[in-house]
């Protein structure tokens, strides 16, 4: 009997056990959407429940089973002690003797005795269970001897639990023998398959058996695998053990082309190697020995069909040499053959031990190749992952032998009040730390407002809703008799939605908040009601099934929302709102079935259709939306320290769907999808969407720390986003006034600018001593400013804040704000502009400007780092606008214009106009056909790209049914990107600014595919982002843009493909946002209509290095490395400082002399040395053995004697005249073997170049220009300007412009050259060489701006700047002829 208990206990703990592991698994495998993995899944459940019976055997020897193990009573003596009372009714310990217990006919043994004391008695079992179970209470009187008779423990066979040993025995039993009927059922099957192959021959077509070896090789597959056929077979099979092996249907190359019969080989190739025959004996061993459970079964069922789709993904996706993959018709038809055939050979199958898939199964497989479409998958499951489930499944087993082991009770010298009243005091300890948390202050806006009616009379009694973006905290008010609320609400919480409903509910209204609120400041919050319209969405599944208990919100006029309202059986929900607000996108979601959302606006870019009707919710009907299936998103946020960090609250920000020409902001629906991370820092967003293609960011809000986007790939990244937070670091200071008292209530702002994607952005204001606080972001840049209308302050920058460092408090003195007013003017008009954006910037220190690099750079970006204060506002009715600020300096501009620089220092007011030229829109009319048929096509997308890249034009339009589109543009040259509603057909035309109308023809659409390789051509780049479009150049044909492409991403063995290219026109395909900001070229491809053209393998390029300057010592080696003999040197040098009016200093000494290292360091480091660089040009001439010879032939031509090949050190001067102006030895700037640095300034110091009044020059030009009925040619130039050099050697090697012009250079070294260019290029851009052509009057004729870009030409060396500067000599020109002039400019080209 006692064997037959242990066995039954084992049995039902090991029933538990092999449930709970194979519901896990079942229940898990949903949560995936990858196949292997739900397979893998199902797998590790397998495994577990077949470790069940080791791990529950172990407990139950353990006596720590699910359930407490029952044994009988220990028959040797032993004593206990039990809790009594004594006559006082005082409790006190008491030894008692074990219970002495009858003989018992019961079989199990769990006789009860009763121990009393009058008149009270408690049961008490036999015996103490094995596990540490709660003692029992047991009263007794100490005085009375406990006899069996008083416990009444006699029982007979009669008793009502004797029929427990015998179930238990007959379903042990039972469930033994069908183990043997499902083991013998096994063998059979096994003896009958043997046969079956043993009957079968080999296939003798050698095309087949090619087929085969080739599809082996491919899969790598190194096994040998034997290919036979049977005339009984219905379909193909594969057997691999004892040996790999595939039975085919006789003839069945016949009854199926070529490319069917490689997929269906591939089929059953892809079976033997992802090793598909070991989980096939796991689901067979599971089935003998649980053949009673229903959830064996559901489980083997689903990894059947999950090992056949994934297997028929693997055929349809796999290629063969030089052949395409299997269309998945032609592969869904070999399937149907199949079918049929197996209905005719379903018996004889059966008879061999063949199982055939259901003909529902197959239908299921047939529907989903042919409706779905289909990726590589991996031949095998994630080895890490397998491994991680497998090990899973055995701690499950293993821990469900374990699981409900009792907690230890406190040692037997313990009193049960000493640690009850441990208890309490942790109780009490942590009740006191929860309420000291609460206690904490918390930062708070009160709000206060009225509610009215649409007579503007208060209402009383309305509810009032505030809704954080916290999910669910919804604060509640209602209105009193004169219909106003008021209520505190906490900051932390973040935007709040606020709205009324009348006390009838038949009324509604919203507020729209104006901004961020500021600790302290009230908000007022007057809420208009009126009546309500109702909204109806209905939200079904892929398969057009309703969905119950979905949520459904929708968006009104910015930026409010209604909802979440639950749908009902239908899968319809109903929500109300305000009659006048329109409905901007509609939005449903359930968690674990998906998101769907519909625009109900037309995108930015087509606000200038003219025949597109903006879509429209159906108020009158009931709008559909489809949840199609999730790819659950689980954020894990942690600090700097890797710590996970729990409540941070976490949201998505934007999605968009392939059909959707527009994102959907989830910014309007905050507080609906805002989650809180968990303890361990994670989050998971069950509702995300498996539709997302695109990168989508995911905001994290953690108070104390830095507000850092997360970017989420759904292509590269397996559902998972880490996000790691730095902490925030505190910037104080004091402000004051100017008479030196504290300035309360004054906001100080903070910028900040790094090498990540945010700059900071923040404020703080200060408190009754004049302090402030702002906790800004670390390893940023920083400018700190204040401004106001009344007071300012001037800005402090230049520092840098790292993290856990302490930054010096900065602190303010305030001044009277300067008022910068002006307006905006039409340029051709003189007429003011309304409502044009202007912005007013200013940067503060760059970190180029400081000595070091202090910010981390993971990605080597090259990025210019710059803080910098915006301000902007619309200009008015008359174009007027204004801005109070501080001393500094300061842009002013509309966006696409030139902006006017300015700076400030204390000045009261600043009047500045911005004249701008405004362009007319003009009406463009398109027509859309088909190439081939000549017919029009309704429904055509049109997207434009402008050549403008100044300004963003571009714009949308799509075709009626006519095919016809109309569109309002800016008459701009621009392109044209037109595809039909399949996006089978495209086109692209070039238009230009002055066309009205315009035909476009659409041919059949291309493609083009490669495997892109690393760098070394070893190996596939996988997960690589590439960005492939058609290059569009600006009007100037100076910069490009690759449009009308697509960000795509390489598989694991390096492919990618290029869809939708406009035949004929040439693609480039790049590596995507390369960190060096370097535009790297993978591949190109021009195709033919409907072509597929394979570009094969394509090397990732290199990545350019970047710039690293050259140390002291590689400049010093280049300067003495110069190509050319000393005397070749000295040819070019003079004729150079000739033009520039320089001198030459000559350097003779051997490189590695010391003192040449302090001149070159001097010469490149040195401040001092700056202004004497503009002076003098270097020419350093090797005096080492090896070069003596060459530095005498030097010396001998400006006969400076003989050259000290050992000990050489003498500085040369030659004039402008090519003359020796002075030798400085070593002796004259040396002090002992040292350079001295003064002593070097001071000898050269004779030499310098004399100042020159650049007024005095210029006037005396247009003097001379007067009396030879001239013109004069300025031209701004710097000695240290190549461009410049250029430049004027080409106007002194051709001197026929001076039949025309006199010819002056400002050169910034002159006395006043700087303010007069500045004066006279005005709003001109770009750097030098620029020049411009004056009459004899000082009036400008010609500049070297080009009339319709603006911009310099400089030297001209393009196209564009040589025929610019032809037209500038035509137009001024009275003597030089057109010869002449295409001479020169033809003398440029050869420059």
């Amino acid at each position: 009997m006692l064997f037959t208990l242990s066995a039954a206990i084992f049995a039902l703990n090991l029933a538990i056990a092999a449930i709970l592991c194979l519901g896990a698994g079942l229940l898990l495998a949903g949560r995936f959407t990858s196949l292997p993995k739900r397979y893998g899944t199902l797998s590790a459940g397998l495994i577990g429940s077949l470790i069940a019976p080791l791990a529950v055997a172990v407990g139950t020897w353990l006596s720590l089973g699910q359930l407490p193990t029952m044994n009988v009573a220990s028959s040797s003596p032993s004593t206990d002690t039990v809790r009594t009372s004594n006559e006082l009714g005082v409790a006190e310990d008491t030894q008692v003797k074990p219970l002495k217990v009858a003989e018992s006919t019961s079989p199990i043994n769990d006789t009860q005795h009763v121990v009393s004391s009058p008149p009270l008695a408690t049961p008490m079992s036999a015996e103490l269970p094995p596990a540490k179970l709660p003692q029992p209470v047991i009263e007794a009187n100490p005085t009375q001897p406990i006899t069996p008779e008083d416990t009444g423990s006699t029982t007979t066979a009669s008793s009502p639990l004797s029929w427990i040993p015998l179930a238990s025995a007959g379903l042990i039993s039972c469930w033994l023998l069908g183990s043997v009927v499902m083991l013998c059922r096994y063998l059979l099957s096994t003896w009958r398959c043997c046969a079956f192959l043993r009957s079968c021959r080999e296939v003798e077509d050698e095309a087949v058996q090619t087929l085969l070896a080739d599809q082996c090789l491919q899969l790598n597959i190194s096994k040998d695998v034997r290919l036979l056929e049977s005339d009984s077979l219905p379909a193909p099979l594969v057997v691999a053990w004892p040996r790999p092996t595939i039975v085919l249907p006789t003839d069945i190359n016949i009854e199926l082309t070529s490319s069917q019969l490689r997929s269906v080989v591939a089929h059953e190739l892809a079976h033997i190697k992802r090793r598909d025959h070991w989980t096939i004996v796991a689901q067979s061993a599971s089935a003998m020995l649980y053949w009673w459970n229903p959830l064996v079964h559901w489980t083997a069922a689903r990894m059947n069909a999950l090992r056949e789709m994934i297997c028929d993904d693997i055929a349809t996706s796999l290629t063969l040499r030089d052949q395409q993959q299997v269309k998945p018709s032609d592969y869904a038809a070999s399937l149907l053959m199949m079918a049929e055939r197996a209905v005719q050979y379903q018996q004889l199958a059966g008879s061999l031990g063949i199982s055939l898939s259901s003909y529902s199964e197959m239908e299921r497989r047939i529907r989903r190749i042919l409706t779905e479409r289909t990726r590589p998958v991996e031949l095998r499951i994630n080895k890490r992952f397998l491994a991680g489930l497998t090990a899973l499944s055995l701690l499950l087993a293993v821990g469900l032998a374990f699981a409900q082991v009792p907690a230890e009770k406190p040692p037997a010298d313990e009193p049960k009040a000493v640690a009850d009243g441990a208890a309490d005091k942790k109780e009490e300890q942590d009740e006191g730390e929860s309420k000291e948390k609460e206690a904490k202050p918390k930062k708070t806006s009160k709000i206060e407002g009225i509610v009215i009616d649409q007579d503007d009379q208060p209402v009383s009694g309305a509810i009032v809703h505030m809704v954080s973006a916290r999910f669910g905290q919804d604060e509640q008010v209602t209105t009193d008799a004169k219909g106003r609320y008021e209520a505190e609400m906490e900051i932390s919480l973040g935007y709040r939605r606020i709205y009324a409903t009348s006390p009838d509910g038949k009324q509604m209204g919203l507020y729209k908040p104006p901004g961020v609120v500021k600790e302290g400041e009230p908000e007022t919050a007057k809420i208009r009601l009126e009546p309500i319209k109702t909204a109806q969405v209905k939200v079904v599944d892929s398969e057009g099934q309703p969905i119950e208990q979905a949520q459904i919100a929708l968006q009104l006029g910015y930026p409010s929302m209604v909802g979440p309202a639950t749908t009902n059986s239908e899968g319809i929900a109903t929500v109300a709102f305000p009659e006048s607000e329109p409905i901007q996108s509609a939005i449903a979601w359930k968690d674990h079935v998906g998101f769907d959302y519909k625009l109900y606006s037309l995108p930015y870019d087509q606000s200038g259709d003219q025949l597109t009707k903006k879509p429209e919710f159906p108020l009158d009907g009931i709008e559909q939306l489809q949840l199609t299936g999730v790819k659950p998103l689980t954020v894990h946020i942690t600090d700097d320290k890797d710590t996970p960090l729990s409540d941070v609250s976490t949201h998505v920000w934007l999605l968009k769907k392939e059909q959707e020409s527009e994102q959907l902001n989830f910014a309007y629906y905050i507080d609906m999808f805002t989650r809180d991370t968990d303890e361990s820092g994670d989050v998971t967003f069950h509702w995300f969407p498996k539709w997302q293609k695109g990168i989508t960011t995911v905001w994290p809000n953690a108070e104390g720390f830095v507000r850092t986007r997360g970017m989420y790939d759904p292509a590269t990244q397996d559902g998972t986003l880490d996000i790691q937070l730095d902490r925030l670091i505190a910037l104080r200071g004091k402000v004051t006034f100017p008479d030196g008292k504290p300035a309360e209530g004054i906001y100080v702002s903070a910028n900040g600018a790094g090498y990540d994607y945010d700059n900071f952005r923040g404020s703080g204001k200060t408190d009754a001593k004049g302090r402030y606080e702002i906790m800004a972001a670390p390893n940023q840049i920083y400018l700190l400013y204040i401004s106001g209308k009344e007071w300012s302050a001037a800005p402090q920058s230049g520092f840098v804040v790292l993290p856990g460092k302490e930054v010096p408090e900065h602190d303010f003195v305030l001044a009277p704000s300067t008022r910068v007013h002006g307006q905006v003017l039409n340029k051709a008009t003189g007429e003011p502009v309304p409502g044009k954006l202007i912005y007013m910037t200013s940067h503060g220190i760059s970190l180029n400007d400081l000595e070091e690099d202090l910010l981390p750079n993971p990605e080597n970006s090259t990025r210019w780092v710059s803080p910098m204060r915006q301000y902007n506002m619309n200009s008015g009715e008359e174009g007027e606008f204004e801005f109070y600020v501080g001393e500094g300096d300061y842009n002013l501009f509309l966006s696409g214009h030139d902006a006017e620089k300015f700076t400030l220092k204390g000045e009261k007011e600043k009047h500045v106009d911005l004249k701008i030229e405004v362009q007319m829109k003009t009406k463009l009319i398109g027509e859309v056909i088909d190439d081939q048929s000549g017919e029009t096509i309704g429904g055509a997308q049109v997207n434009a790209a402008s050549r403008n890249f100044r300004q963003h034009n571009d714009w949308q339009a799509k075709t009626n049914r006519d095919g016809k589109f109309e569109v309002e543009r800016l008459p701009e040259p621009t392109y044209l990107y037109v595809t039909d509603g399949l996006r089978m057909k495209g086109a692209i035309e070039e238009i230009q600014g002055d066309d009205t109308d315009v035909q476009v023809r659409l041919k059949q659409l291309g493609s083009a595919t490669g495997q892109l390789m690393t760098e070394d051509g070893s190996q596939p780049a996988a997960g690589v982002k590439l960005h492939f479009g058609f290059t569009v150049y600006d009007v100037n044909d100076q910069m490009s843009s690759n449009r009308f492409g697509e960000v795509i991403t390489t598989d694991k063995e390096g492919r990618f493909d290029m869809s939708m290219l406009v035949p004929g026109r040439d693609y480039v395909c790049t590596l995507f946002d390369n960190p060096g900001g370097y535009v790297l070229t993978v591949a190109k491809a021009n195709v033919e209509p409907g072509q597929q053209l394979d570009l094969g393998q394509v090397k990732t390029p290199e990545t350019p290095k970047p710039y690293v300057p050259p140390t002291l010592a590689e400049r010093t080696q280049s300067a003495f490395e110069v190509q050319g003999t000393p005397l070749e040197r000295l040819a070019s040098g003079t004729k150079n400082i000739a033009i520039q009016n320089q001198n030459l200093l000559i350097v003779l000494a051997q490189p590695t002399d010391p003192r040449v290292e302090t001149l070159m360091k001097i010469r490149y480091e040195d401040e001092d040395f700056n202004s004497y660089r503009d002076d003098f040009r270097f020419m350093a001439i090797p005096t080492d053995e090896p070069r003596i010879e060459a530095a005498q032939k030097l010396a001998d031509k400006l006969e400076l004697g003989s050259v000290n090949a050992s000990n050489e050190f003498r500085l040369v001067i030659l004039n402008r005249q090519g003359e020796v102006a002075g030798t400085i030895t070593a002796e004259q700037v040396c002090e002992g073997d040292q350079l001295s640095k003064s002593r070097l300034l001071a000898a050269l110091d004779p030499y310098r170049t004399k100042t020159v009044d650049a007024r005095q020059l210029l006037d005396e030009a247009l003097a001379q220009a007067a009396r030879e009925n001239k013109k004069v040619l300025v031209q701004e130039t710097a000695t240290w300007c190549g461009p410049c050099l250029r430049l004027s050697r080409l106007l002194l090697e051709n001197p026929q412009w001076k039949k025309d012009y006199v010819w002056v250079k400002m050169d910034h070294r002159w006395t006043g050259a700087i303010d007069i260019m500045k004066e006279m290029r005005g709003e001109a851009s770009g750097g030098v060489p620029w020049f411009a052509i004056l009459d004899a009057e000082g009036n400008k004729l010609a500049t070297s701006n080009m009339p319709e870009s603006g911009d310099n030409i400089g030297f001209p060396s393009s196209d564009e700047g040589r025929q610019h500067f032809k037209n500038m000599l035509k137009a001024t020109s009275t003597r030089m002829t057109d010869a002449e002039i295409d001479s020169l400019a033809g003398d440029v080209e050869a420059k």
